[in-house]
Order: structure tokens, then sequence, then C-alpha cells
């Protein structure tokens, strides 16, 4: 069973032998690319726009991506991109768990899981994956060359909508952009206050951005993960407003939060 496979039985033990399934040509993993990974893609466009030859079954050998799924392979990609940051657009996100990040991943039109290995196959030229980090969390990652906008911006949403914390994007014809300069550009903090009442007191900490996107990620972030039943973060965009409390992250006001 491919460490990928959607409905992963989450309690098995994984014995000495437990390997992923070799591919249709008798390679193990023939799409795994070699440590060394070269940013400059085949020069052949094979990108797909969204709803073009999705529909499946979807096998290891239909696989047309540079899948990453180790820590080295991840860290060759980041370096080959700082060498040329305007050569390839990308959307990286953080997630605590392997099980919700690979969720995040299969969730794009163009990411599917074989059906002979388990693993994530892409149908477009792109680098994708989910790796686990050196802090223990899971990110997960669509990149490519001569990725369109569409499937770009489905990634973020995907990303983001899944619960993940940006780590850093770049759209296409757009300067790369992480966590930190996005909540210092887009983020502005508006003020704090207490309101205590017969049965309970509550703290509210409000803050302002431009939209969804960017108001999610910025209460994905596991810096602020709320520990306190009474404390609530507020993000209020033009689009609708979003808040984390004590139980997760959440569309809407907190009925707990006074207009402001």
């Amino acid at each position: 069973m491919g460490i990928f496979r959607k409905s992963r039985d989450r309690g098995a033990a994984k014995g000495p032998d437990d390997a992923r399934s070799p591919a249709p040509d008798g390679k193990n993993d023939a799409n795994e690319p070699p440590e060394s990974i070269k940013v400059k893609q085949d020069e052949k466009n094979h990108s797909l726009e969204i709803g073009e030859n999705e529909t499946g079954p979807h096998f290891e050998k239909s696989n047309r991506g540079v899948r990453l799924t180790r820590l080295p392979q991840a860290t060759t990609f980041w370096e080959e991109t700082e060498a040329s940051p305007d050569s390839i657009s990308f959307a990286a996100y953080v997630f605590d768990t392997e099980l919700s990040a690979m969720d995040a991943l299969l969730s794009l039109s163009y990411v599917h899981e074989a059906a002979d290995t388990g693993n994530p196959v892409c149908s477009s030229n792109y680098f994708f994956g989910c790796y686990r980090r050196s802090d223990g969390k899971y990110e997960v990652l669509a990149a490519g060359k001569d990725m369109s906008k569409d499937h770009w911006r489905e990634a973020r949403e995907a990303f983001c909508s899944a619960g993940g914390a940006l780590d850093q994007e770049k759209g296409p014809g757009k300067a790369k952009a992480g966590m930190a300069d996005r909540n210092v550009r887009k983020v502005e903090f508006v003020r704090e206050y207490s309101r205590i009442d017969l049965t309970e007191s509550n703290y509210y900490k409000v803050y302002k951005g431009p939209d969804p996107i960017t108001a999610k990620s910025f209460l994905n972030d596991p810096s602020r993960r709320v520990s306190r039943k009474n404390y609530i973060i507020l993000v209020q965009t033009p689009e609708g407003d979003f808040y984390r409390d004590f139980f997760g992250v959440h569309e809407g006001q907190s009925k707990r939060t006074e207009t402001t």
C-alpha cells in the first residue's frame, strides 16, 4: 500500500517489509526524482488547463510531474528556486499532520491517487508533493515553471481552506511572499479589548485584512493557536469576517464578538 494512499489505515502497524509498490515497468517508484533536482523543466509544456483530461482512473505511469516526498529533495528544490526566483511559480503550505496535508494535496483537480500504487500523481508538468519538515510538520507544494494562474490560485485556495498555514508562495508574474511578509504588509492590527458579562469574561484581538485567503492564512499560522476558551482572534475583510478560537478557524463573526 503506497504511503500516500488517501484511505490509509491509521492504526495499521508498519512492518519491515512495508514498502512502496513497484511501478508498472518493474522499477521501484520510477517517478521519484534524484536528490539533485533541476528546476529547469522539460521545454515541452505539458501543463493542462483545469478540466482537461482530468477523469480517472489514474496510474503511476501517467504521472507527468516531479514528485517530492523527502526533505532532501525539497531542500534542493528550494535552493535551486532561490537561485532563479523569477522562473517558477509555487504555493507551499504547512500542516500539523500528514493526513491533513495529503488530503489537501489530493483535493487539487490535477493531482490524483494512482490506482495501482496509491501514490499521488500529477497530470501537469509540475513539481508537487508532501514531505515532513525538520520541525515535524508536513508541507505540501505545488509549483511549476509554466504553472497557469488558475492552477496556482486553485492550490493556494485549497491548501488554505484545508487549514494550512502559508510558508511561501509566488504566483505567475508576482514577487515571492512568505507569512511574515504577508502579515506585515496586508494584515493590520485594529484593537484589543475585554468584555465581561454575568456569566463569562472574553478577550478579543481584532485585525483587518484584504481578502479571505490572507485572513485564513494569518489565522492558520501555528503561532496563533488559541489555548484558552475565552480568547478570540478576529480578522475582518471586505468579503466577510474570520476568527480563531479554542476550537479552530471559522468563517463569520463569533457569536461572542461584538461588532467593531
